[in-house]
């Protein structure tokens, strides 16, 4: 069952590569539906997910995988069906598949569940004898007829592939996607007993053994050995393959799929070790000997820095989603758009994405229905019918900035001053930016307000998102009549987020990175613990005075914070909860230990008004 939820934790990471691919390939169809080559990578892609879901009995997943499969089988045989109807059926089945959950623990397998070893011989591939039977003679007869080539393929997979049936599946998926498959050994009939780390298949085409390679190129398979057969030399039913060199694929960059707990979990060690090198200051040990504690100090920073680069990712492929947003919105709106991305070789840390990425949808998404004209207006203003919305990247003196720029209709400035006035949000004399008033929440300028509408929909979110981290801004030029741009800037460096907490007189900050969860407290789940200490939800409980005793009388905080420090865990008592701050993690220093475990820092150079806890507090 173990090995079983690695094999999903596996797939899940696979499919979401497989969706993301599929949706950027699907896209392009959309907009050169005569491309053959699209339509046999969306199908590949499909396929490779529908042969794993099926490998592991999700058969949701490959339910809907084969129906996205038999519409492109569809759409191969007749490109005249891909009209945007078409394509929007196939979106609307990935948005399915996006949305179904993904067991982490399931039955449906547990009885074809088996434990595979990858083949561990090291022999290597031999000239060999090769058997037909009377029924795969026939088919190579009619193949010969047909002008097609022989061919016999010999795949070698890395040793320590997790999913070796799996992966031989899919190779046999792809080729049979170009070629015509005769015979393969092991069968992919029956997985009792067989080795497929080597695969040895005969098959006859007409393609380049270009297409052949490339059917074959996947991670995991080591090495290719291809060689054209003669047909004459089998008579009798025996072929032999001649010697041949075996084709290494060419090494690949080795990538590492870490999950994000892990990373993040390394990187609450470093802030505890960084906490105690911070509390030798002064000790008789720096005293003796200043250099060790500064070397140590360094190794600490150095350390950090490469944990946080693993929390990298490219912008542009978090970003390629955008397409589908403004895909969708132009037909239900009418219009005509494109999303042109200038972000590539730009890398930024997770939490930067999962901060803003929804402001970013709610700047095309306003860019979409409030910038950008219907065709027939653009066109009598002597514009292109299809509007155009850039997303750009730079990083520039530690900064990241963001824009989003469309070529619309921009912002007519006296009709919003007047509106504001007309709803008194300011006087009759009074001036100021567009971007202030916009940001007003539920100040709009649609008279009629729909999911999309206004201008004021979703910016005062945007703002609000911005300034939640630290040293950042939110800003934007627009001109009537030829677009709007907006701009976001942050810190480019990785940020930490901060949770808010009062307690007193006391302004806590706490690394999210050790929250585990929030509760609101229910008095009846407390309990007393043997030692005598208070319990809730049968673990110890703390303020930050430390470990809370059971007494007659239950504490009045409001809120429990269950709090992670390595293998300690413990609920945090808060009486209010404020909010969730980032703050850019090589800005952050430590300047005082004000009382046990509660530390004076600065952000940037600047004083924070918090006290960050050091989650050692609970063990």
């Amino acid at each position: 069952m173990q090995k079983h939820k690695e094999y999903l934790s596996l797939f899940k990471k696979d499919s979401e590569q497989f969706l993301s691919s599929l949706n950027r390939v699907l896209l392009e169809l959309e907009k050169n539906p005569r491309q053959g080559e699209l339509v046999q990578e969306a199908f590949r892609l499909i396929h490779s997910l529908k042969s794993e879901a099926s490998y592991l009995n999700l058969e949701k997943i490959s339910g809907l995988a084969h129906e996205i499969e038999s519409l492109l089988e569809e759409g191969r045989e007749n490109p005249s069906v891909f009209t945007p109807g078409f394509f929007s059926r196939i979106f609307s089945c990935l948005d399915s598949l996006e949305t179904l959950d993904f067991p982490v623990d399931t039955e449906e397998a547990s009885a074809e569940e088996e434990e595979e070893t990858p083949g561990k011989s090291g022999k290597e591939p031999v000239a060999q004898d090769v058997l037909f039977t009377d029924f795969e003679k026939k088919l190579l007869e009619e193949a010969r007829l047909r002008g097609e080539r022989l061919y016999r393929v010999i795949c070698e997979l890395d040793p320590d592939t997790p999913m070796a049936y799996a992966k031989a599946y899919l190779v046999v998926s792809n080729l049979e996607q170009v070629v015509n498959v005769i015979r393969i050994n092991p069968s992919l009939e029956s997985r009792e007993g067989q080795d497929f780390s080597r695969l040895d298949l005969c098959f006859t085409s007409s393609t380049e053994e270009k297409e052949i390679y490339r059917a074959v190129s996947l991670d995991q398979v080591e090495k290719v050995h291809l060689a054209e057969l003669d047909y004459a030399s089998f008579l009798g039913g025996r072929v032999v393959l001649s010697g041949t060199e075996p084709v290494k694929q060419k090494p690949a960059s080795v990538n590492l799929r870490i999950p994000l707990e892990k990373v993040d979990s390394l990187l609450r060690e470093v802030d505890s070790l960084r906490y105690q090198i911070f509390s030798l200051r002064g000790s008789p040990l720096e005293r003796e000997n200043p250099q060790l504690i500064e070397n140590l100090n360094l190794r600490v920073k150095s350390l950090s820095s490469t944990a946080r680069t693993m929390r990298m990712v490219p912008l542009e492929e978090e970003l390629l989603k955008l397409h589908r947003l403004v895909r969708d919105l132009a037909l239900k709106l009418g219009k005509k758009a494109s999303l042109q991305l200038e972000c590539k070789g730009i890398e930024v840390d997770r939490g930067i994405i999962d901060s803003l990425f929804d402001p970013l949808v709610h700047l095309v998404r306003n860019a979409m229905d409030h910038g950008i004209e219907i065709p027939e207006e653009r066109f009598s203003q002597g514009k292109s019918e299809t509007g155009r919305i850039i997303l750009k990247a730079k990083v520039e003196k530690g900064f990241l900035t963001l824009s989003v720029k469309d070529d619309g209709r921009g912002i007519d400035r006296r009709e919003i001053l007047s509106k504001a006035r007309a709803h008194k949000i300011l006087e009759k004399q009074e001036s100021t930016d567009l971007l202030s008033l916009l940001i007003r929440q539920g100040f709009s300028t649609k008279a009629e307000t729909s999911d999309l509408s206004g201008r004021g929909i979703g910016l005062d979110l945007v703002a609000q998102r911005v300034k939640q981290v630290a040293g950042g801004s939110f800003s934007m030029e627009t001109r009537k009549g030829e677009g709007t741009e907006f701009l976001i800037k942050i810190p480019a460096s990785s940020l930490l987020g901060i949770l808010l907490a009062k307690t007193g007189s006391v302004t806590l900050g706490i690394s999210k990175r050790s929250v585990e969860a929030v509760e609101e407290i229910n008095p009846k789940e407390y309990s007393r613990g043997k030692e005598g200490s208070l319990r809730y939800q049968s673990l110890p409980v703390y303020t930050i005075y430390g470990k809370v005793l059971a007494m007659n009388t239950l504490p009045r905080e409001l809120f429990a914070l269950r709090l992670n420090n390595g293998r300690t865990q413990a609920f945090l008592l808060v009486e209010e909860l404020l909010f969730e701050q980032e703050i850019p993690e090589e800005g952050l220093e430590i300047l005082k230990e004000l009382k046990p475990y509660l530390y004076q820092v600065s952000i940037n150079g600047h004083p924070s008004e918090f006290l960050l806890l050091n989650p050692a507090l609970i063990g």
